[in-house]
């Protein structure tokens, strides 16, 4: 039986691809699924009065799958606080997660515990969000925001910190593999005695999930333009 795993879908953001997701949850044939596993920042923030008719679908959606299979939330920095989760999504909300399949262990965090650049420089950051946004909502193909987050020195440096201590991290606690989310990068890297992934998001495009099934954890793009906010 599959695990998928998703992550930063950010409903209420203007560039939250809700209507590919519902699409891709709503397609998926769930007797060959065990769980979900949100792997963080499904809202982007607390203001309800930003979320959308199609992302309160989502919500309704996860609510309804919980009845079939295991969904597992964990927090991000953009969710609400556990208590409010749980009650508003009837799911199980954690901080971290583990799955064992096939014998392999495999850790799943958001991955913003590592991340220093953003609680160090709040102003800073949220400037770079806008200027993000912005170029999100000018280029709908997505190339342009790709190309200026990928060029930066201090994302990716912040990226690769997430990655390292993650990964340091699975040693220690004698993990064969984690998974994060919170760049919005999306990430394989098979070399090392640690697997490392990160499940991307649903805010641009090719949108990105994972799959895990008896060990194999496989990264997935999921791209249907006609489904496009």
């Amino acid at each position: 039986m599959k695990t998928i795993v998703i992550s930063d879908v950010h409903l209420g953001s203007d560039v939250c691809q809700a209507k590919l997701l519902d699409h891709f949850l709503s397609d998926t044939d769930y007797s060959q699924v065990e769980r979900l596993i949100i792997n963080g920042d499904l809202f982007d923030d607390s203001q309800f009065g930003r979320l959308k008719k199609h992302h309160w679908h989502i919500l309704s959606l996860i609510r309804k799958m919980s009845d079939s299979i295991e969904i597992i939330h964990i927090r991000g920095n953009h969710d609400l606080p556990a208590e409010i989760l749980s009650i508003l999504m009837g799911v199980n909300v954690v901080n971290e997660y583990v799955l064992v399949s096939n014998n392999k262990s495999i850790f799943f965090h958001h991955g913003h515990r590592y991340d220093m650049f953003t609680e160090k420089h709040k102003i800073l950051t949220w400037m770079g969000d806008q200027i993000y946004w912005v170029l999100q909502k000018l280029d709908p193909s997505f190339a342009l925001a790709r190309s200026v987050k990928h060029a930066s020195k201090t994302f990716m440096r912040n990226s690769q910190i997430i990655e390292e201590k993650s990964i340091k991290y699975a040693e220690k606690h004698h993990h064969n593999a984690v998974i994060t989310g919170h760049t919005h990068f999306a990430l394989a890297r098979k070399t090392g005695e640690v697997e490392y992934y990160n499940s991307g998001c649903w805010t641009e495009l090719p949108c990105s999930f994972i799959v895990v099934e008896d060990g194999k954890i496989e990264l997935h793009t999921y791209d249907e333009h006609i489904h496009r906010n």
